[in-house]
């Protein structure tokens, strides 16, 4: 849960954010940039799983504003393997820690359902942390989540360019 924002802000095209998050995100906290076609669509889908919402919103507002990809977004893996039935996706993001099933089980459940799709474990873990618990393949892509939001969601963004191209 997120509990206050500190008060300097980064911009990015699409939209500023004031970073270091700490309480329930106000949507008065995103101001959208009049540059930004909301309409816009792209050929390129995410799905972003994380069970904090707060943190899942602010993702999802920043890959779709600054790349413009289209995000479904669960709080949860049950929900997450209902949505990998109704759409393709091009990247798949999981948080590692969430409360059913983690973010490794669910890579594994994706891949013995034949999905081949990349998947990136997002968590506030390192991969070293991760691995003394689970043993993790190489093709797994790990990052770690930032205390500063907005450079956590750069560097998101970056990966998934990567992936995608």
């Amino acid at each position: 849960m997120i509990h206050s924002i500190q008060p300097d802000y980064h911009y990015f095209p699409g939209f500023i954010m004031r970073s270091s998050i700490h309480s329930p995100l106000p949507q008065s906290q995103i101001i959208q940039c009049s540059n930004y076609e909301k309409n816009q669509k792209s050929k390129y889908r995410v799905l972003l799983v994380d069970d904090d919402e707060d943190l899942l919103y602010v993702n999802q507002v920043f890959i779709e504003r600054y790349e413009g990809f289209q995000v479904d977004t669960v709080s949860s893996v049950k929900m997450a393997l209902e949505k990998l039935k109704q759409y393709s996706h091009n990247v798949i993001i999981s948080d590692y820690d969430m409360p059913e099933l983690n973010g490794i089980d669910f890579y594994k459940i994706v891949r013995s359902e034949g999905h081949i799709t990349p998947f990136i474990i997002y968590s506030s873990k390192s991969r070293k942390e991760i691995s003394l618990c689970h043993q993790i393949p190489d093709s797994l892509i790990c990052l770690q989540k930032q205390t500063n939001v907005s450079q956590g969601c750069k560097e998101l963004v970056t990966l998934i360019r990567q992936i995608i191209s």
